[in-house]
């Protein structure tokens, strides 16, 4: 016997990797040789060279919950980036660096984004729960033409609150006026979605768009 099929009132999507398509490569060299042209730490430092791809990601990734939690600005994040890498960033470097970071990631998925619209009146609720720096608050409103379909938008640094922390979940779900199990997290870090169903949100870690609309289709129900 099958499992039996979950009703739903509202859908929360993650944003990056789920509604966008992966990061652009391709910023991520940009921002490589961009901080490769800083000035390095220290007297008699060497003449500075790119650093590589992966102490790069090392760095950016190592200081980005506390950039997504609103606890850094751009400045401070891209200075602690530098820094790490052994670079003094000036105001130029940070302010292309914060450019080519919002490039990076903001790439929205058109397939992705006409399923929502499709499954926009089938459910009561819909909102993004997403881990994004204030930068990334501003990019979102500014770029994202589609973001009516939300009901409500639960950003991190607006909150001071990252996934996979309880509250933010608990935020989102009190935001929504509904229960915990009357909602279904889509996002594509394991953790996020563990995060999600210790709350007691029902969660799907996202693949890609055929496998949620085939989980949509045979395990949830939505309901308006």
């Amino acid at each position: 016997m099958g499992a039996a099929v979950k009703t739903v009132k509202a859908l929360i999507f993650d944003f990056g990797n789920v509604i966008t398509l992966p990061p652009d490569e391709a910023q991520f060299d940009l921002m490589r040789n961009l901080i490769g042209q800083a000035r390095a730490l220290g007297k008699g430092a060497p003449k500075p060279t790119a650093p590589s791809r992966e102490e790069l990601l090392s760095a950016y990734f190592g200081f980005r919950l506390e950039y997504d939690r609103g606890k850094l600005d751009a400045i401070d994040y891209w200075r602690l980036v530098g820094g790490k890498l052994g670079y003094v960033l000036d105001a130029g470097a940070t302010e292309r660096l914060r450019m080519a970071d919002m490039d990076c990631w903001f790439r929205f998925d058109a397939g992705m984004v006409s399923l929502i619209a499709a499954l926009r009146s089938r459910v009561t609720h819909m909102a993004i729960l997403s881990n994004l720096p204030l930068d990334g608050v501003t990019a979102l409103h500014a770029r994202a033409q589609w973001l009516g379909f939300f009901d409500h938008l639960v950003l991190s640094a607006e909150h001071h609150l990252v996934k996979p922390d309880r509250a933010i979940y608990d935020l989102a779900v009190r935001s929504l006026g509904v229960a915990p199990g009357d909602c279904l997290f889509i996002d594509d870090i394991a953790a996020n979605v563990e995060g999600a169903r210790a709350a007691g949100l029902n969660a799907y870690r996202f693949t890609g768009q055929a496998g949620l609309e085939a989980e949509l289709g045979g395990s949830y129900l939505l309901a308006r």
